[in-house]
Order: C-alpha cells, then sequence, then structure tokens
C-alpha cells in the first residue's frame, strides 16, 4: 500500500504513473491474449460455435472494449520506446519531457482512433 500512498503524495513524479499504467497495460495485453487465443482455438472445434461467438462480439459495447484494447496497447507501446529511449541513448535524467511529448502523441492518436471506433459504439458499420 506504500506505492500508492507516494503515487498520491508526490503527484509530481510522472515516472511513477507511467510505470503503474505501464503494468496494468500489460496486465490487460496479457490477459486479452489468452482469451483471444481461447476463443480462436474454437474455430478448430466446432465451426458454428465460433460464427455465434463472433456474432457476439459485433455489438457497440464490444467495439468500445476493443476501443479500451487499442487504447491499452497504444500507451503500453509509446510507453516501452520512451523507455527504450531513454535508455539506450541516455536520456533517463529527462523522464519528464519524454513523458509529456508521449503524452501528446498518445492523446493524438487515441483522438484519431475516435474516426474509426465511433461509428462502431453507434452500430454502424462492423464487420
Amino acid at each position: 500500500m506504500g506505492f500508492f500512498k507516494d503515487m498520491i503524495r508526490n503527484k509530481t513524479l510522472p515516472g511513477m504513473w507511467a510505470f503503474f499504467f505501464h503494468r496494468i497495460s500489460g496486465i490487460i495485453i496479457a490477459v486479452y491474449l489468452f482469451f483471444h487465443i481461447l476463443v480462436t482455438s474454437t474455430a478448430a472445434w466446432k465451426k458454428e460455435y465460433f460464427d455465434e461467438l463472433m456474432a457476439l462480439f459485433r455489438t457497440p459495447v464490444n467495439h468500445f472494449f476493443e476501443w479500451l484494447l487499442f487504447i491499452a496497447v497504444v500507451y503500453h507501446m509509446l510507453n516501452g520506446l520512451r523507455i527504450t529511449f531513454a535508455d539506450l541513448f541516455g536520456y533517463t535524467n529527462m523522464n519528464r519531457p519524454f513523458i509529456i511529448v508521449f503524452t501528446i502523441i498518445f492523446i493524438a492518436i487515441i483522438l484519431g482512433s475516435l474516426i474509426a471506433f465511433l461509428p462502431l459504439f453507434f452500430g454502424f458499420g462492423g464487420h
């Protein structure tokens, strides 16, 4: 519980928040991959069952969850690139500027993704 107290008390440490959200997004992606493999493997068992599952996933609510997964993947990717640049090029003392730049890129990508996902949220388009 000390980790969360430190995060709340030291609001000026963006690296701690980046670390926390990087771990959370990694867990979300790992859980998704497990279920993705499980669902797609049903195609090998019975095609009708797989088709029923795919029809279940073509709902606006599920498209919203796909967008949340997209957000997790983009965040995890950008934060991983930030960590890689900082470690490879010796910019570990410039953590805050990197986080600001990658946050701006992250927000731009997420807002841009709404162009593709908004019609799906309201039941327009789809597969």
